[in-house]
């Protein structure tokens, strides 16, 4: 997925018990990106831990959902 500026920037779906998430950031920004789960270990981006992701930053867990500040880019988000 790429954004030119018109396109959707987000896509999701829920399949049996897995949350997927394909996100764009575009450059020069940053998102908070609240993604359902309920711990943050749950969640992964491209079948990695967060803490191998770059530019993740986890911020904390908010009624059952893991919150994150996301640099711009192309992510792919899953969570159990």
């Amino acid at each position: 997925m790429s954004y030119d500026g018109t396109s959707r920037a987000v896509s999701w779906k829920i399949e049996g018990n897995t949350f997927n998430m394909d996100l764009v950031i575009p450059p020069n920004t940053a998102a908070t990106v609240f993604i359902p789960a309920k711990d943050a270990g749950a969640v992964k981006e491209s079948g990695k831990a967060i803490a191998e992701s770059k530019g993740i930053q986890f911020l904390r867990m908010d009624n059952n959902k893991a919150v994150y500040i996301v640099e711009s880019g192309h992510y792919a988000f899953t969570a159990n």
